[in-house]
């Protein structure tokens, strides 16, 4: 059973409750790639839909996009000093590395796949990743490859851009404020009585 905070004992869940971000965070990273490439933004969708969309007429510029690896640091980093000892809580962090697979489609596929691996390299571009807690990591080698559709070869460049996130939460782990007791080295006994802050 899940406690509050740290003084129920048990186990603790992030405070607030954890919102599920993959759509938003696919949604973020198809604004960069709107932006960046000047693609319609009902050209670049996502790689995988529930219901998949008829797709755009034969010899149109499309894009779709979706994240594939995510690989976390194997050590997250606690902090309890930027939460404030009179609420209690520990803010947890960890970095994550994940690749964002962008497929380009029509006749213009790689010019549309090296617009967005240029455009990352300018610094003004990347502003919104720092602002998110995010950064750009590298992209990889422009792949050419092809589909074939009903009956006709598709088009299709495919590209690999990594980027690098801090994620945040906050766990309800109360701070340690004061105590009193007694202090015995085992062979005498001497009253103490100790505040700590």
């Amino acid at each position: 059973m899940t406690g509050n905070d740290s003084s129920t004992g048990g186990y603790l869940a992030p405070s607030p409750p954890p919102i599920t971000d993959d759509v938003s965070l696919e949604v973020f990273l198809q604004a960069i790639v709107v932006a960046i490439t000047s693609l319609p933004g009902n050209m670049v969708r996502p790689r995988w839909q529930p219901e998949p969309p008829n797709l755009p007429d034969y010899g149109t510029d499309w894009c779709a996009i979706g994240i594939t690896n995510s690989t976390p640091d194997t050590f997250a980093y606690e902090d309890d000093t930027n939460v404030g000892a009179e609420q209690g809580g520990a803010e947890f962090q960890r970095n994550e590395v994940f690749d964002l697979d962008c497929s380009f489609y029509g006749p213009n596929d790689d010019g549309f796949a090296d617009t967005l691996r240029d455009g990352l390299a300018v610094a003004q571009n990347r502003e919104v990743l720092f602002l998110n807690a995010m950064g750009l990591v590298g992209v990889g080698e422009r792949v050419r490859g092809s589909e074939l559709i009903k009956g006709r070869w598709l088009r299709r460049a495919d590209l690999t851009v990594t980027f690098r996130r801090q994620i945040r939460r906050t766990y309800q782990v109360l701070s340690f404020l004061s105590s009193a007791g007694a202090v015995s080295d085992g062979t005498h006994s001497s009253p103490f009585e100790a505040a700590a802050e």
